[in-house]
C-alpha cells in the first residue's frame, strides 16, 4: 500500500481507507494507492447476510472524505470527487496478482499519465 506525498486530503482519504475494515467488518483492503488526481483500492467483501455493496462502501468513503476534508479546508460544499466510479469484480486468483501489481507500480508510471504536471510547475496558493 503506497501513495505520492499526500496532501491534507489525501491524508484523510488514506485514514478512511484504512479504517474501512473496521466500519465494514467483513471488508479486506488488499492493496490500494492514492494518486494526486485518483485512487485505486483492491478490496475484497466477504459473502456473508447483509454484506456492503460495493457502491455503498464508496459512497461512504466519498461522502465523510468530502465532509472532512470541507472541514479541514473551511470550504464548504466543494466536491473533491467524481460523481462515478469503476468497479471491477476479480475472478481469480491471477486477475487478482495482476490487478495487485497495476496498483503497487501505478505510482511509477505516474509521469507519464496524461493528468501528470510537474511538481514545479504547480502554481502555489
Amino acid at each position: 500500500m503506497s501513495s505520492c506525498n499526500l496532501s491534507g486530503i489525501g491524508r484523510i482519504i488514506n485514514a478512511e481507507i484504512i479504517g474501512l475494515p473496521t466500519r465494514y467488518p467483513n471488508t479486506t483492503i488488499n492493496n490500494y494507492v492514492i494518486m494526486p488526481n485518483h485512487v485505486h483500492l483492491l478490496l475484497s467483501i466477504d459473502r456473508i447476510h447483509n454484506a456492503p455493496i460495493i457502491g455503498q462502501i464508496v459512497g461512504t468513503l466519498k461522502s465523510i472524505t468530502t465532509k472532512k476534508a470541507n472541514q479541514q479546508d473551511n470550504t464548504p460544499g466543494r466536491k473533491i470527487w467524481q460523481f462515478r466510479y469503476h468497479d471491477r469484480i476479480i475472478r481469480d486468483d491471477h486477475e487478482f496478482q495482476f490487478i495487485w501489481q497495476y496498483i503497487a507500480n501505478n505510482i511509477v508510471t505516474w509521469e507519464t499519465d496524461t493528468y501528470y504536471i510537474q511538481p514545479n510547475t504547480l502554481k502555489q496558493p
